[in-house]
């Protein structure tokens, strides 16, 4: 074996390790003028559509989204909240927003059960309520509740019971904790 020169054997050393130290690497380096990174080329995989916009699958949406149900790029909460029957249903509240869910529109509100029961078919405030006497026009004919207080439709008065369905065909006249009731 012919005789090494000093520091031969840490050249060698060196030369056999720097490929792997490229290979652990390479993923740090920046990318080459002109070329892409790893990361780079997997991200430019990522759809661009907007929030609302169709997608096909999640691949379609732009980073942060998903594709809900409804073929419609979307917020991971707005796709929580459309699936909780309480909150979208109910109240109109399908939109997740700073971790809430709230209604996205006066139509949301108008569509929801709490529209019909309460009046509140009008967005305010991130919060669907009865806001003016064409929100209550149907339950103050049916049930006497012609009056608006915390954002609901009330029977506040006796006189707005007399008026309606409820006294004609049940009998409930008179107005008390915002409902008309029975002499």
């Amino acid at each position: 074996m012919p005789r090494m020169r000093p520091g031969t054997t840490i050249t060698m050393l060196l030369l056999a390790v720097a490929p792997l130290g490229a290979a652990v690497s390479c993923k740090s380096r920046p990318a080459p003028a002109g070329g892409t990174s790893p990361e780079a080329s997997a991200e430019s995989t990522r759809g661009t559509t907007a929030e609302g916009g169709a997608c096909r699958s999640g691949d379609d949406c732009a980073t942060g989204l998903l594709c809900a149900d409804d073929k419609t790029c979307q917020t991971p909460k707005t796709i929580d909240c459309r699936g909780r029957q309480d909150a979208c249903l109910e109240e109109g509240r399908c939109l997740g927003r700073n971790d809430r869910c709230v209604p996205a529109s006066s139509e949301a509100c108008k569509k929801s059960r709490r529209c019909e029961t309460d009046g509140r078919c009008t967005l305010k405030e991130d919060k669907c309520v009865a806001a003016s006497p064409e929100d209550c026009k149907t339950l103050c004919a049916n049930l006497g509740r012609c009056s608006i207080e915390d954002g609901t439709c009330v029977a506040a008065t006796s006189k707005d019971c007399e008026d309606s369905e409820a006294c004609k065909q049940a009998k409930r006249c008179r107005a008390y904790n915002g409902r008309c009731i029975g002499r």
